[in-house]
């Protein structure tokens, strides 16, 4: 056996290998995305047999997305990725994106007249980057409360998080570098995202359903506990939240009308 007919052997097998391991992957992400649909009654999409699934519809009270999208890194090169989006239930007045450093791009991107930095708040850091197109009611809305969430959302593990905001929508969107393909980590993260949400939101404006300048400058104080420290890639759900889980039913949600 020649040198050079072994080193193509092992090649292919390689190639072989990572080619069936990418399958064997995507396989259990598809049937862990399923089990989750089906069980809170969202709409699922398994799309072609190589490609990444779809799911979106009513997490509880939440509008939530997952599916394949591209990532653009630092030097313009593109690369598939999964996107996992939390949305609050109103939009706000004025244009707003929250982010690390490290995705100068995305936040160049969305071309905000406004940057603010945030030096005097122990949780948050400091190298995050604020966009606006209204800074004085950013600075209305950016209580400790929701810098602490704001900053528990940064510092997911193996994803690139930030939180988007207009007139059209506000969101949490989270782009995961690794599979998510056990229903137990899709439940745990819903879940952690929604508190998120829910801290994130502005009372007045989510009890009239629409965006007004007036309303994000208020006495905007929420009781509600501030959710720990999201972690992915580590996270264990606790054996009080899978049992509540896997016995609480999923609360049906018509968006027949709501489809998005």
């Amino acid at each position: 056996m020649s040198i050079g007919f072994f080193l193509w052997l092992i090649f292919t097998i390689a190639i072989l290998g990572f080619a069936w391991w990418g399958l064997h992957v995507q396989l259990l992400q598809k049937r862990a995305w399923e089990a989750f649909a089906k069980k809170y009654k969202l709409k699922y999409n398994p799309n072609k047999f190589h490609e990444s699934p779809e799911m979106e519809g009513f997490f509880g009270d939440f509008y939530m997305r997952a599916y394949e999208a591209d990532d653009v890194d630092a030097t313009g090169r593109k690369r598939k990725a999964l996107a996992f989006e939390m949305e609050l239930r109103h939009t706000f007045p004025f244009s707003l994106i929250v982010c690390r450093r490290a995705e100068q791009a995305v936040f160049r991107q969305a071309n905000l007249e406004h940057r603010i930095k945030v030096s005097d708040h122990e949780k948050w850091n400091a190298e995050n980057l604020i966009g606006t197109e209204n800074e004085a009611l950013t600075k209305a809305w950016l209580i400790p409360e929701r810098l602490d969430v704001l900053q528990d959302i940064l510092n997911i593990k193996a994803a690139k998080p930030l939180f988007v905001a207009g007139e059209d929508r506000a969101a949490i969107i989270l782009q995961l570098e690794e599979p998510l393909n056990d229903p137990r980590r899709i439940n745990a993260l819903a879940r952690r995202l929604t508190k998120a949400a829910e801290i994130l939101e502005v009372p007045v404006l989510l009890n009239q359903g629409r965006s007004d300048d007036s309303d994000m400058v208020e006495g905007d104080e929420k009781s509600e506990e501030v959710p720990e420290s999201i972690d992915v890639k580590a996270h264990e759900p606790s054996n009080t939240e899978e049992a509540e889980a896997e016995t609480v039913e999923a609360k049906t949600v018509s968006t027949s009308d709501e489809a998005k």
